[in-house]
Parts: C-alpha cells; sequence; structure tokens
C-alpha cells in the first residue's frame, strides 16, 4: 500500500461504521460509500495494517478486528448509524417518492440547533434533504422545539435511545444519504473522533 494516500474523516468514520456489526466485501463497501474499488481496496489495506479490520481469503468479505471492535465501542459512545430503519416510518409528503434513507445518532451538548446547518451539508453532499431531531428526557420533537408530527412514526422500544440527537437524511441514492450522515457527525464530533479515525 502506498503511505501516501490520504483519507478523509468523512470516508474513514463511514468505513468502519458500516463494519460495526457485520462483515462487507468491497463490492457492497464501494456502493454504500460511493467510492471506487481501487480506493476501497486502499481504505481496508490502511486499516488492515494499523489491525483495525482483516480481510478473509476469498467472499469472506472485512469485518473489524479486536482493536477495531474496541475502537467502534469508543465509537458507539459517540454516534451511531443506522441502515435498517424498520423502527422508523416516515411519510412521503415529507420524504418524497422513491426515496431511500438512513438515520445517524449522536450526542452533543449543542442541541440548540434548527437543522438547517445539517440540511445543507446533506444537501452538499448529494443528498436530497434531511431532519434533524432532538431528545429532550423522554419526548422526541424536531429541532425547533416543534412535536414530532403524525407524519414521523417511531415505535416505542427505539424511544429509549441513548444520544441525544437524532439525523435523517434522505435522497435518491444510498451513498450520498450516507455521505451527509458521515458529514453531519463529524460537523459536531470531529473534535471528539479525531483520535479513533487516525
Amino acid at each position: 500500500m502506498n503511505d501516501r494516500i490520504k483519507f478523509a474523516n468523512k470516508e474513514k468514520l463511514l468505513f468502519l461504521l458500516l463494519l460495526k456489526n457485520k462483515s462487507l466485501g468491497r463490492y457492497k463497501l464501494s456502493k454504500l460509500m460511493g467510492l471506487s474499488k481501487a480506493r476501497i481496496r486502499s481504505l481496508i489495506q490502511y486499516y488492515n495494517k494499523i489491525d483495525y479490520t482483516y480481510s478473509s481469503k476469498g467472499r469472506g468479505g472485512t469485518r473489524l478486528t479486536k482493536k477495531g471492535l474496541d475502537v467502534m465501542c469508543e465509537l458507539n459512545n459517540l454516534c451511531s448509524l443506522d441502515l435498517n430503519c424498520d423502527w422508523l416510518k416516515v411519510d412521503e409528503q415529507i420524504l418524497g417518492v422513491d426515496m431511500t434513507y438512513a438515520v445517524g445518532f449522536y450526542i452533543t451538548e449543542y442541541i440548540n440547533t434548527n437543522g438547517l446547518d445539517e440540511r445543507d451539508l446533506a444537501v452538499r453532499e448529494g443528498a436530497k434533504g434531511a431532519l434533524t431531531l432532538k431528545k429532550n428526557g423522554d419526548q422526541i420533537m424536531f429541532a425547533n422545539d416543534e412535536k414530532i408530527t403524525k407524519l414521523i412514526k417511531i415505535k416505542e422500544e427505539k424511544e429509549s435511545i441513548d444520544y441525544n440527537m437524532i439525523y435523517i437524511a434522505f435522497g435518491e441514492s444510498i451513498e450520498s444519504v450516507l455521505n451527509a450522515i458521515s458529514a453531519v457527525l463529524l460537523y459536531h464530533l470531529e473534535d471528539k473522533l479525531i483520535k479513533y479515525l487516525n
């Protein structure tokens, strides 16, 4: 591997978050992250070299090592990513038709946001838009302190999340949505995340 290859913190964070609970191959990582297979190969080599990941021969994919899982545990104290989203239902009036979405969770002291900066970041990353929700006590509400309407439904078991901010990015492609989430997590947490990404 060429040691001079540089990776953006956004790429590194998203790579680790995607490998959180599973093994993924280069093709799937390339599709989710919107990066070339060659770039993914270099990213895998970088993390294999520092012993965060292990790549199986053949179809086994790449997974986190013990050291990588320890780092992921620390990252989980700050942020998380959910691609499944079966606990969340967002009405088409908000998302539009044929949109895909994913959810980022994070903990921040700065909860006085109206969600506009986060939405702008999502659009710059190619997503169509974003919603920022915050948890205040046991209630989940919009960033501007308005209660969430019946257009957004959260299953009761998910209301006990441990993060105080919920960021929902949506767009036509999963890679734009995931890049938007990674960008927002770094926007709020880069000073805390940086030690886990280098």
